[in-house]
């Protein structure tokens, strides 16, 4: 019922993902984490343009795509909202802000970089970005936890060690993060399948 309210309220045309999406670039100062957070707020949270399960699927997608991956989130749920025009719609909305700020940023910094305190300040950005990062993790992978949990004790395990191992590797450098994003799939795929109900 609340769900229906909110979807009266603000329905998903093309229009309202454009004016949602320029919105979110305008705010998400920070890069691909702020985007997240502001994207998973207002399509899942807030509107309720998704469900957790709708964004996680498509979050998951845009991980195995070259390019950049907020990038392809925008237009995978753009397209599941509002079809082609959604996505189409939903790009053009991040990327305007961000392509004018990213201009005016650059003009300003090639003033501004040799002074005193610049380098600082940036550092003191990028763990502040790096906090973000961490909140929405959590709150996109708690669900996921307790999804696992109903699975068993082995897929709840699974989806613990799974991200550990995975920083390990990326951050050795040994493994492509492709084969680590896919090789991860592979094994929570090949747990839920097993403890999947058996039916005659």
């Amino acid at each position: 019922m609340r769900r229906a309210s909110r979807q009266r309220e603000h329905p998903a045309t093309a229009s309202n993902l454009f004016r949602l999406w320029i919105g979110i670039g305008m705010k998400s100062v920070g890069g691909g984490q702020a985007v997240q957070f502001y994207a998973f707020e207002a399509l899942v949270t807030e509107r309720r343009w998704l469900t957790h399960e709708d964004w996680v699927k498509s979050w998951g997608l845009s991980q195995v795509v070259p390019g950049i991956n907020v990038i392809a989130v925008c237009g995978v749920t753009g397209l599941r909202i509002a079809g082609l025009a959604g996505a189409l719609a939903s790009l053009a909305g991040l990327l305007l802000p961000s392509v004018i700020a990213t201009v005016a940023i650059a003009a300003v910094y090639a003033r501004i970089a040799h002074l005193p305190g610049v380098a600082a300040a940036l550092h003191g950005m990028f763990i502040a970005v790096a906090g973000t990062a961490l909140v929405l993790n959590w709150r996109v992978g708690r669900p996921l936890v307790a999804a696992a949990t109903e699975r068993g004790i082995p897929v709840a395990v699974a989806t613990v060690v799974i991200p550990i191992v995975a920083g390990v590797l990326v951050y050795s450098g040994r493994v492509p993060v492709f084969m680590v994003l896919l090789g991860g799939a592979a094994i929570l795929a090949l747990g839920w399948a097993v403890t999947s109900p058996r039916h005659a």
